[in-house]
């Protein structure tokens, strides 16, 4: 991981305030969601690498991963669902399993 993002840091891509973008993806995961794939574990963890930057449906915002999402609103705040395809559980607790199907607005 730390290799990773030295490699980043060299290649001298710009990538917003508050954000942070993963060698070898090109995608940003930004601030509670970022946060959030900090405590599953980063890349190593039960999600994988990201495989899209932010995404809004209305006012839920999220990040789709390898293994699952991270979802964020105001009043739940950042929140990991894994593909019902994964069964790890991250630190010994339940994971809620489940297949997400949500249109993003342009």
């Amino acid at each position: 991981m730390k290799e990773a993002r030295t490699q980043k840091a060299r290649s001298g891509l710009r990538v917003a305030p508050g954000c942070q973008q993963y060698w070898p993806t090109e995608w940003e995961v930004c601030g509670a969601i970022r946060d959030k794939w900090a405590q599953t574990g980063w890349e190593g963890g039960t999600l994988g690498y990201p495989t899209s930057d932010e995404l809004s449906n209305g006012d839920i915002r999220f990040n789709r991963f390898q293994y699952g999402y991270i979802f964020w609103t105001a009043t739940s705040g950042a929140f990991a669902v894994q593909n019902g395809s994964r069964t790890a559980t991250p630190g010994g607790r339940r994971v809620l399993r489940c297949h997400v199907n949500l249109r993003v607005r342009p």
